[in-house]
């Protein structure tokens, strides 16, 4: 199986493992059918879509359900993939806290501390007074196209509503003060790497609008339409996700050459999903135990029409007296 099939369809099962059984599959199925360019080709619908990609009848009706009905959320799916993608490099608030993952010491008054140091980067104003910013851990300087760029650094870090644990996950907090700039730059990493280089990555973050991009126009779902309450929150919230992932696995896989004549391929999202548009789906790769068909009982249930057609009750009438 080529290395794109196979890296794809593991990503999709580390997101759906916390889904419940069949319906992870059929979201599986539904996310598929995105990344590979068959919305392209709908406008509208989403059983067209499913059609093209080779699924079954009875396939294509468990996705809808699973996108309109099934027991999931975002927040679980984002959890998920957050697990998968384990290294970050993100920006946060000029107004952002933190708590150091280390208990203070005990005063010998009073209950003994629960939380960690308070953490403040940056000076900030409330009710007319100054709260001023932490000392920081490390200071240093580096040159960066003729200009002196100043880095302060806090590290042992958590969020600020946790109490101190050892076994959560810590971060690091760097402020850079770029003369180019009015307001210093604040960015939140668990890289221990050199504070050029965390200044270094972040510059060659995505645009704003790299996501949105990916799944509208690479993906096509700009063209859907959906009305019920449930599909016009999930499938915007699908969209965005999916379009994470396309970016994603572009950037991580080696460059795909379109054709004989692609000579110098590049690492880009259109030429991942050509490449998935020409494969089926591989069954064979689902290789999580609890990603299945859920085999229910749903021979007694009614079928079609008879299942949501509405039907009168009839009034009991109770038995005359002898």
């Amino acid at each position: 199986m080529p290395t794109a099939i196979e890296q794809t369809l593991q990503a999709l099962q580390i997101m759906v493992q916390t889904v419940p059984v069949g319906t992870n599959l059929a979201l599986i199925h539904l996310m598929w059918s995105i990344l590979n360019g068959s919305f392209l080709e709908s406008r509208g619908a989403i059983f067209p879509a499913l059609q093209e990609s080779g699924f079954s009848v009875k396939e294509i009706r468990r996705s809808w359900h699973s996108m309109r009905y099934g027991d999931w959320s975002i927040d679980d799916l984002l959890q998920s993939w957050r697990n998968k993608v384990k290294r970050y490099v993100v920006r946060l608030a000029s107004n952002c806290t933190a708590r150091r993952n280390d208990l203070p010491e005990y005063s010998g008054r009073g209950r003994r501390p629960q939380y960690g140091q308070l953490i403040r980067p940056l000076n900030r104003q409330r009710k007319g007074k100054t709260l001023a910013a932490t000392r920081p851990d490390f200071e240093t300087s580096f040159k960066l196209d003729g200009r002196t760029i100043r880095a302060h650094n806090w590290s042992n870090l958590m969020l600020s509503e946790l109490k101190v644990d050892r076994s959560v996950e810590t971060f690091s907090i760097w402020v850079f003060f770029d003369p180019l700039y009015t307001n210093p730059l604040v960015l939140g990493t668990n890289l221990s790497l050199q504070p050029w280089s965390i200044f270094g990555l972040y510059q060659d973050r995505w645009p704003v609008e790299q996501v949105p991009l990916v799944a509208k126009q690479m993906l096509g779902l700009h063209r859907q339409f959906v009305f019920a309450p449930e599909s016009c929150q999930r499938l915007p919230e699908l969209a965005m996700l999916v379009g994470n992932l396309l970016s994603y696995l572009a950037l991580v896989l080696p460059p795909m050459p379109t054709g004989f004549w692609d000579r110098c391929p590049k690492k880009t999202t259109g030429r991942l999903r050509r490449r998935l548009a020409r494969a089926h789906f591989p069954k064979v790769a689902l290789n999580h135990r609890q990603i299945r068909k859920k085999n229910s009982v749903t021979a007694h249930l009614p079928k079609g029409i008879a299942a949501h057609r509405r039907q009168k009750q009839t009034a009991s009438v109770p038995p005359l007296a002898s």
